[in-house]
């Protein structure tokens, strides 16, 4: 699509509904090699796109996105839904109209040329494969020497971008991007090393994989732990996921949370969205989001709602005595019923789980399986901090939630 993209952005965006906008396009090329189990599994290649556009109407603002292949009718759909969105929005207390519009960046008073394409046997699909296929066997081959197990991959991409603004800005911009994860891990340890370039040149496979090395032969050494019930701090990271995950599954989330544009269940004739959508029934399961679409804002509830948490993760585990630090979690799903009245959950741990006892983090436990009755996060929540963050899992719309000190969690390998 070079040379294609900004022309088809200012024509998608000809004739949209507001008084300021500015949309941008980007289409990028992939090729990548994963590693698993000390073997490399091929190569694959994927082309991803993606628009967003803004938009100004009275001075509030509204945001469409999607993952999808820049067309003229697409952009100009995305258009009207930012638009429409816009006129739904409330408008910020600190922003006038005016400043809002005038963030827009204008273009330069001298016109600066865009760059050019990446040259022809810089970017190429051959280039690319070769440059991954290098960097997957360097990687195995440094960790074999330890006879340490490797996983991860290696990635490059070109990509093409273009920028429009009602202000007459006109951009379009090419780049590539390369990316290396390496994981190496031995009998109870394990060590990660990432990198992310704009050129593949500037990513040292050896000095990755030696970094790799060097974590899991020196990092402490996992411990095994038995299935069982254990008390689990949760870091915001971890709730967050959780939170949106028992929204999408139109589950409620107890004593917890409180979803501020979820209407009440005996509310009657729930209206439609701008692009049609009614909110599920009591029970049903909750849309999945689009991309870029915001989730609905999750509030605490009163204090009152909550034990009487104190204010650090480190006095909740002074508190709990002994049990599961948990950082991530990956989403939940919903197992079929069971003897007990309450929904069951399925989540498994991801990025790092550590065991602690007496107020202080020990060893690190492999990534365990988790059940969850849905009663846990109504009568079973220990504590909560009074410290709250703000964490947008994969990208998604942010939430505001603390760490949480769940009584009783079923955990296990």
């Amino acid at each position: 699509m070079t040379g294609q993209l900004l022309p088809l952005v200012q024509q998608g965006l000809r004739d949209t509904p507001a008084d300021a906008w500015e949309a941008t396009a980007c289409v990028a090329q992939e090729h990548r090699v994963l590693l698993a189990a000390s073997q490399l599994l091929g190569l694959t290649s994927c082309v991803t796109s993606w628009c967003r556009v803004r938009c100004w109407c009275a001075g509030r603002l509204g945001v469409a996105e999607e993952l999808t292949t820049p067309t003229v009718a697409g952009l100009a759909a995305l258009a009207h839904r930012a638009a429409a969105a816009a006129r739904q929005a409330s408008a910020p207390p600190d922003l006038t109209a005016r400043e809002l519009l005038a963030s827009l960046p204008a273009p330069p008073a001298s016109p600066v040329p865009s760059p050019a394409a990446p040259p022809a046997g810089d970017g190429t699909s051959d280039a690319l494969d070769a440059w991954c296929a290098e960097t997957g066997r360097v990687l195995l081959a440094r960790l074999a020497s330890d006879a340490l197990e490797a996983f991860g991959r290696a990635s490059a991409a070109t990509y093409q971008a273009a920028t429009v603004n009602s202000r007459g800005l006109v951009r379009e911009h090419h780049g590539t991007w390369a990316e290396a994860v390496l994981h190496a891990q031995t009998r109870g340890r394990s060590g990660t090393s990432w990198r992310l370039a704009r050129h593949r040149d500037a990513i040292d496979a050896a000095a990755l994989a030696e970094d790799a090395a060097a974590r899991a032969l020196a990092g402490p050494r996992w411990r095994t732990l038995a299935p069982g019930r254990l008390p689990a701090l949760l870091e915001p990271a971890a709730v967050a996921t959780l939170v949106l995950g028992l929204d999408e599954l139109g589950l409620p989330t107890g004593g917890l949370t409180g979803c501020g544009p979820r209407p009440p269940e005996d509310a009657p004739g729930p209206a439609a969205d701008e692009r049609g959508r009614t909110p599920p029934l009591p029970g049903e399961p909750r849309p999945r989001r689009l991309p870029g679409e915001p989730p609905p804002p999750v509030l605490l509830r009163p204090t009152g709602q909550l034990p009487a948490g104190p204010a650090t993760a480190e006095s909740l585990l002074r508190q709990a005595g002994r049990g599961l630090w948990i950082t991530r979690l990956g989403r939940p799903t919903l197992l079929p019923p069971g003897p007990g009245p309450s929904p069951r959950l399925h989540v498994t741990t991801c990025g790092g789980t550590f065991l602690f006892a007496r107020g202080r983090i020990g060893p690190r436990v492999p990534e365990l399986n988790l059940l969850l009755d849905l009663d846990v996060l109504t009568d079973g929540v220990l504590g909560a901090t009074a410290e709250r963050r703000a964490v947008a899992p994969a990208g998604e719309g942010a939430v505001v939630v603390p760490s949480l000190l769940l009584g009783q969690v079923e955990a296990g390998p």
